[in-house]
């Protein structure tokens, strides 16, 4: 799961102008792994320095990217 691509893709859709706003669904449809392949087993939180729940912004950012 490409996690800093997906984030950013729903970032765009869900935060940019209009008329940009497309760009996010391309990031998002050119990945072979979408956020829907997130299984919540919390190893990429152990790995994150930042400690983000990631999980839960992977199915935020579904929710936004499937909202086409």
């Amino acid at each position: 799961v490409n996690i800093p691509a997906i984030l950013l893709a729903a970032r765009m859709v869900s935060s940019y102008p209009d008329g940009v706003r497309h760009q996010g669904y391309e990031i998002y449809e050119q990945l072979q792994v979408g956020a829907e392949a997130c299984v919540e087993c919390e190893k990429c939180v152990e790995k994150c320095p930042a400690a983000l729940p990631i999980p839960s912004l992977l199915k935020e950012a579904r929710q936004v990217l499937e909202r086409k």
